[in-house]
């Protein structure tokens, strides 16, 4: 069976650049499919890096984890993404960048 993926952001009403980002691929030693999206939270500098830093730290951290328990090593990988985003905190340009993320692992 062949399967079709796509996927699609919208920099919305009141911004003007998109500080989303999203990732729909196999990952991890299982038959995974992440499907992620990632909102940049606009209006303090940093938003679009957030959901970079959040997307690529999932990806890093799914594939390097070899675990059956899909839902334990999402939230895993969310919390090593958030850590990482919170260490940006340290230089006062970013002390409030943040991001919204929905993910699901598809087995």
């Amino acid at each position: 069976m062949k399967a079709c993926y796509y996927g699609d952001t919208n920099v919305g009403l009141v911004r003007s650049g998109n500080e989303d980002a999203f990732v729909i691929q196999r990952v991890g030693q299982g038959p995974w499919l992440l499907a992620m999206v990632v909102d940049g939270v606009g209006g303090e500098a940093g938003g679009a890096i957030a959901a970079s830093i959040a997307c690529r730290c999932v990806r890093e951290h799914l594939e390097s984890i070899d675990s059956e328990n899909s839902a334990e090593v999402l939230q895993s990988a969310v919390i090593y993404a958030n850590n990482s985003i919170y260490e940006q905190h340290c230089y006062p340009i970013f002390r409030h960048m943040s991001c919204v993320l929905s993910a699901a692992l598809i087995n």
